[in-house]
């Protein structure tokens, strides 16, 4: 393995690792883990719980800890805590296992359960110094305290925090976005929402279909419809989450036929797949359905909400009836 370099791959030497270890050749141990030249969390729990040996004490892995938070931006894990907390084996640890446990409440672990707790219980305040004491907030910690200001009607909340991230150069992912770009929709803060869409574009999480639904109707509360149609040109592979972005996005604007025509497309691409079950419910007023036959299709519920001309209506009759 050495003669081919696989000690230095992270994965083959976190098996060696904990092969070492196993054997007590913790010198050998050591040496192995200070090759590894990007180390990834997985090496770094192999190496805190080899030191966690019986008779080492806590003094090892509370110093790897240490160099794991200073020296990385490593999300720590459960698995992590566990480790060094199995280094903790007599009444000479207390004082590190105290301190472990203060940082396990201080991480997304334990912060990211608490603030679901609070959102629930619309305890938004809670919520919100519960998501602040969190030390090492990772993606779901910001997801989660954006979702509860949303799921509680404070918009103007969510969309300052999104833009906090933005300044502060957060990293955000496939499950945050979606939230941030919701909430530039619903205070039509197209600004915040284009630089978010650069920044996905960066990331590529552009072509995520939640994500580029989320832009499409972003872009069409914000009054932009041209932009809602040049993102729903760029989706590679759209489904029913997309189609039902752009047909929403059409009826917003009261552009039946544009919504027909994306819905008839749709109705294409079911066929060529042999499904045509459509789930997803969007409806944006009450509206008579009488032409339709008892066809129970919620897209043609959003495509009737913008329908003024009873031609459409046939139209959109022969598209769920062909």
């Amino acid at each position: 393995m050495i003669k081919n370099g696989y000690q230095n791959n992270c994965f083959v030497a976190s098996v060696l690792l904990t092969l070492y270890a196993n054997f007590g050749e913790l010198g050998g141990v050591e040496k192995l883990f200070r090759r590894i030249g990007d180390k990834d969390i997985t090496a770094w729990n192999s190496m805190i719980l080899a030191g966690a040996r019986p008779g080492h004490g806590s003094s090892h892995s509370m110093q790897l800890l240490q160099e794991l938070c200073q020296t990385t931006l490593l999300q720590i894990e459960s698995a992590t805590w566990v480790a060094v907390l199995k280094s903790c084996e007599n009444e000479s640890d207390l004082v590190a296992g105290r301190q472990i446990m203060s940082l396990i409440l201080k991480s997304s672990l334990v912060g990211n359960a608490l603030v679901h707790i609070y959102s629930v219980c619309r305890l938004i305040d809670d919520a919100f110094k519960a998501f602040v004491d969190i030390e090492w907030k990772d993606d779901s910690s910001r997801s989660s305290i954006i979702g509860t200001y949303k799921q509680n009607d404070m918009e103007l909340e969510a969309l300052g925090l999104c833009k906090e991230m933005l300044n502060e150069g957060v990293n955000l992912t496939s499950y945050s976005l979606p939230l941030c770009f919701s909430a530039c929709s619903q205070l039509s803060a197209i600004c915040e929402g284009k630089q978010l869409h650069v920044l996905a574009i960066k990331s590529g999480y552009n072509r995520d279909v939640y994500v580029g639904s989320s832009i499409i109707d972003m872009y069409a509360k914000c009054g932009n419809i041209e932009e809602s149609e040049n993102v729903f040109s760029e989706q590679l592979e759209p489904n029913e989450v997309i189609f039902n972005a752009m047909i929403c996005g059409y009826a917003h604007h009261g552009k039946a036929q544009q919504a027909i025509e994306v819905f008839s497309s749709y109705y294409c691409v079911l066929d060529f797949k042999g499904d045509r079950n459509i789930s997803l419910v969007d409806e944006s007023r009450p509206c008579d359905q009488s032409v339709i036959n008892g066809q129970d299709d919620p897209h043609v519920v959003v495509i009737i909400s913008a329908v003024d001309d009873r031609s459409q209506l046939v139209t959109l009759a022969g598209v769920v009836t062909r």
